[in-house]
């Protein structure tokens, strides 16, 4: 838990990393909506642009033909024929005042129905007329189109000048022989393999198509023909439709809004654990100072009282003068552990700690260490028994650091054995390797601890052990990092109540 400045601090971090993560996810998702409008926009008025590009070709070849005639007819009759005959989706050409001549090219039942629309057109459309005058005066060429309905014809109506005097004239149109021989080779043109263009009837059946696949399964947009009403112009895109693009891609952005949003929660979880741990190692610093403070306390006042008394002379008895310079060098002992447990723990963090590996026996290091503990054991209370294995080997170590390591290991047995006081000290072989055991039958070590009892400054988080037991927190740290710098392993067997046990082994060709 936090406390105080750490809490606010900690939320602090919360809001600086994790609500604009927030906000930028939120913001984004909410401009999915707007931009796939803004895409399918902009993928429509793409394919209007192309559909008007045909259309206005259209114009362009229908204007150049009337173009043409005009100036055949103002260089004379004799010459129509012949430019008339360059477009053969024109099926006839006569003036509209008089009429269709008698060499109609098309059939008796049209030409009647052409009669009917050129006179209507005479008696109905007289602005039409006017206005087509009043462009070609303007150096403009016009025409009007006419569908003649259920025919596939169609009737333009234009003026041309004949004699020096301006004359309505019409040509009739077959729209399919147009479509097919200028409409067609330009959509094969402007046609890619992203999309074909696809030109339908007014029953919806294709005429004409751009696919080398002639079916067209999803037509994505539609105008009409200008100047050929009855028909339509398609546009469709291959493989995947307006929709499927814009959904992809709103589907790609919410992809990386989700990315970029997990990222930014993860750097701030990452953030908050560093935060964590910095305040957990504050807050364990802090109680490093304290404990080790009391720890250096209490044998320096318990040295200065004894060692008075005895100065002063109030102690008479010789036994009990041994016994006060007894407990005196016991305190001085104690201190003299705690004081090179942190000077070697300097020593490793400044990673200037050296190590002098020598032949030496486990055994050996193990029973001299081991018997010089005994009377601490004895004095408080403990049965203690040992193991050793004769068949150890002879191997590299450093035989102090190795003293250092059971040394810790006996220390902290000792701290967290409350009610059953037995410590055993056994050494032995294990496949290719060598170890000693310290086995305790204390309170044991739960699962969450084991992974962090080998931290710096980490102590057990049980509320009983932390108010009967203190300490620097160093000793397991140390021993950790002692065993590394032999390649050797540590193992633990605990059950929570029921004691603990370590096993340091070191390799044999270490």
């Amino acid at each position: 838990m936090f406390s105080g400045t750490n809490k606010y601090l900690f939320f602090l971090v919360v809001i600086i990393v994790l609500l604009p993560a927030a906000i930028f996810a939120l913001f984004e998702l909410s401009r999915l909506q707007q931009n796939e409008n803004v895409i399918e926009e902009a993928y429509n008025e793409q394919l209007n642009a192309i559909l008007f590009s045909v259309n206005q070709y259209s114009d362009d070849v229908l204007t150049s033909t009337i173009r043409d005639i005009d100036f055949s007819l103002r260089e004379g009759d004799a010459t129509l024929p012949p430019i008339l005959s360059n477009y053969s989706f024109i099926k006839e050409f006569f003036f509209l005042d008089s009429g269709l001549p008698d060499s109609t090219a098309i059939n008796t039942g049209l030409a009647e129905t052409i009669k009917k629309k050129a006179n209507q057109i005479k008696t109905e459309k007289e602005n039409t007329l006017t206005r087509l005058k009043q462009f070609y005066e303007v150096g403009y060429f016009r025409l009007e189109p006419f569908p003649i309905e259920n025919t596939g014809h169609v009737l333009f109506v234009f003026i041309v000048r004949k004699e020096n005097r301006l004359q309505p004239a019409a040509i009739i149109v077959d729209a399919l022989a147009f479509i097919n021989e200028q409409v067609g080779p330009q959509i094969q043109k402007i046609s890619t393999d992203k999309f074909s263009i696809v030109i339908l009837d007014k029953s919806d059946k294709p005429v004409f198509s751009s696919a080398r696949d002639s079916t067209i399964s999803h037509i994505e947009l539609t105008n009409p023909i200008q100047a050929f009403s009855e028909f339509t112009l398609g546009i469709a895109l291959q493989g995947d439709t307006v929709g499927e693009l814009v959904k992809q891609r709103t589907n790609t952005n919410i992809y990386f809004v989700c990315i970029v949003s997990f990222i930014l929660l993860i750097a701030g979880w990452l953030v908050i654990r560093i935060f964590r741990k910095q305040i957990e190692l504050a807050n364990l610093k802090s109680d490093f100072v304290s404990s080790v403070s009391h720890e250096i306390r209490t044998p320096l006042s318990l040295i200065n009282m004894y060692a008075e008394t005895i100065e002063m002379g109030r102690v008479d008895s010789p036994e009990l003068q041994k016994e006060y310079i007894k407990i005196i060098l016991q305190e001085i002992n104690r201190l003299s552990i705690l004081v090179n447990k942190i000077l070697n723990f300097s020593q490793i963090e400044k990673n200037k700690k050296k190590y002098e590996f020598t032949d030496s026996n486990l055994n050996d290091i193990v029973a001299e260490t081991f018997n010089g503990y005994t009377p601490y054991l004895e004095k408080l209370g403990f049965k203690y028994k040992t193991e050793f294995d004769k068949r150890v080997p002879d191997i590299k170590l450093d035989a102090e650091a190795v003293k250092d390591v059971l040394v810790n290991l006996l220390d902290n047995a000792i701290k967290y054995s409350f009610d059953k006081k037995l410590v055993t000290v056994s050494t032995g072989l294990y496949v290719n390797m060598v170890f000693f055991e310290v086995e305790d039958s204390g309170i044991g070590i739960s699962e969450k601890d084991k992974k962090n009892i080998f931290d710096k400054f980490y102590r057990v988080s049980r509320d009983d052990v932390s108010v009967k037991v203190k300490g620097s927190g160093l000793g397991l740290s140390i021993v950790r990092h002692i065993v590394d710098a032999h390649n050797g392993k540590i193992e633990i067997k605990s059950k929570v109540g029921k004691g603990c046990t370590f096993r340091i082994l070191f390799p044999l060709n270490n």
